[in-house]
């Protein structure tokens, strides 16, 4: 019930400013990069993790609707479960032959409880490669005291027609699994 509430709060937001384009993905759109293959879980909420005792890289397909601009906003809501070490995401707006531009945005609160999550904000990126793709690459360290690391779900926010709409209100650190929800522009 709260990740519906959380779609419909989204949606609103939205469709108050109807001019953006937003999608949520679950974690569970990752995958594990390179050779970090099977070294990651899928929970039943839709959420990546590393149980390992290693750091795991992972990629993450961020939808595109808008082929020329950029995000207004990119969320990516994760569990930070180590005590030392961060989970570490780069955004990138890649040309279509995989050339491309990074932000780099790190978490640095550390999360120990199952229900916390904290969400890194990407504002627009500063260039954008057009008809390009954009992607998400992350580091989740290792499980400490069996407490995993998770990418719980990431949002993209882009403008329509030239606008610069994001999110507005949207709920920072919400848990966003098994949600793939698209609200396009009016």
């Amino acid at each position: 019930m709260r990740h519906l509430r959380t779609a419909v709060a989204l949606a609103c937001c939205l469709l108050a400013y109807g001019s953006a384009h937003a999608a949520v993905m679950a974690g569970a759109e990752c995958r594990a990069a390179g050779s970090n293959q099977g070294l990651v879980t899928y929970d039943s909420n839709g959420r990546i993790g590393n149980p390992t005792s290693q750091t795991v890289s992972i990629i993450c397909p961020i939808p595109r609707q808008n082929d020329v601009s950029g995000w207004t906003e990119l969320l990516v809501t994760v569990a930070d479960r180590h005590t030392t070490l961060d989970v570490v995401c780069d955004a990138y707006s890649a040309q279509v032959d995989g050339a491309g531009y990074s932000q780099r945005l790190t978490s640095t609160a550390y999360s120990p409880d199952w229900w916390q999550f904290e969400t890194l904000t990407f504002g627009p990126p500063t260039f954008v490669r057009q008809n390009g793709t954009f992607y998400l690459a992350c580091v989740l360290p290792p499980a400490q005291d069996g407490r995993v690391s998770l990418l719980n779900s990431y949002a993209i926010a882009e403008p329509c027609a030239g606008r610069n709409d994001g999110f507005a209100n949207y709920g920072a650190g919400v848990n966003h699994a098994h949600r793939v929800s698209h609200y396009d522009c009016r």
